[in-house]
């Protein structure tokens, strides 16, 4: 195991039936056979095994429906952080709805623990320069600290190419201001490649993968890692349609287990609200509950 370097390893955590490619609406969620519950088992026991942590961003609505597994990621030593209400899609609401989205959301998040929410992703990247201020400012208020939804490449669903590759601040005319943490993107001259999860992790050979952590250490950062529990799991519903949302969702899960086990033993992994904590920020700040 590589000890020189802590890295940072973060699950967003929803279920098959949120992906936007099946459009399920939510009134038919709970006739769908939820996998949350073996899939977190498997990955919460890898990482006791290997004394790894992880951060969970975590879909509020599967909180409220399985508090037993937010007491388990929070009793085990995990950060739990915030993946939105109901898994939509930031540019898809309005000021106001977003606001109420992050208040309903801590509200069932600390009616099941006091742990600290320091931390927000969106759902499918989707913080952008139309909707970034507001967002910046309502996590502000609210008492974030960091946010994890920029991602540093453009695909035909998300991404910013122009956005920088490692931490950085993100700062409105208000003064508000929040640490912005991306997932780790390797570039070489002009050309930025992705690897450090989902479909990319799944699809690129192991070594590549290890190579580029390797190299962004080398670079004086953590790897940025972030996968979601379907990615390794063979065993959920496959009934998307189309051939490339097919191979987006569902291509190589079976492998992406077993290269995330020997992830998980070549190289140490930590939480994202540990990491943000060496930025020269006052840790008092994580102490100061959520505003509620």
């Amino acid at each position: 195991m590589e000890e020189n370097i802590f890295n940072i390893l973060t699950f967003d955590i929803e279920d098959w039936y949120h992906c936007t490619f099946l459009n399920i609406p939510e009134k038919e969620w709970d006739k769908c056979e939820g996998r949350i519950g073996p899939q977190l088992d498997h990955i919460l026991k890898l990482l006791n095994k290997t004394d790894n942590k992880a951060t969970f961003f975590t879909v509020a609505l599967l909180a409220r429906k399985h508090p037993q597994l937010i007491k388990r990621i929070v009793d085990e030593g995990h950060e739990l952080a915030l993946h939105t209400y109901s898994h939509k899609m930031l540019s898809e609401m309005s000021k106001e709805e977003f606001e109420s989205d992050v208040k309903n959301s801590l509200d069932i998040f600390s009616s099941i623990t006091d742990h600290k929410v320091a931390g927000f992703r969106a759902p499918y990247w989707s913080v952008n320069d139309e909707n970034k201020t507001h967002i910046v400012r309502t996590l502000n208020k609210f008492g974030f600290i960091y946010d994890s939804s920029i991602f540093p490449f453009k695909t035909f669903q998300y991404g910013d190419i122009k956005a920088p590759r490692y931490p950085n601040v993100l700062r409105t005319d208000n003064g508000s201001h929040i640490y912005e943490i991306p997932p780790s993107i390797m570039k070489y001259s002009d050309i930025k490649v992705p690897f450090s999860g989902g479909f990319y992790f799944r699809m690129l050979p192991y070594a590549f993968i290890k190579h580029w952590i390797k190299r962004t250490n080398s670079e004086g950062h953590p790897a940025v890692m972030y996968f979601h529990p379907y990615d390794m799991d063979p065993a959920q519903p496959k009934i998307i349609k189309g051939l490339k949302e097919r191979t987006i969702m569902y291509a190589n899960q079976k492998g992406c287990r077993e290269k995330f086990n020997k992830l998980l033993h070549d190289f140490r992994f930590g939480r994202m609200d540990e990491y943000v904590k060496s930025l020269n920020l006052h840790t008092e700040v994580f102490n100061k509950p959520n505003k509620i």
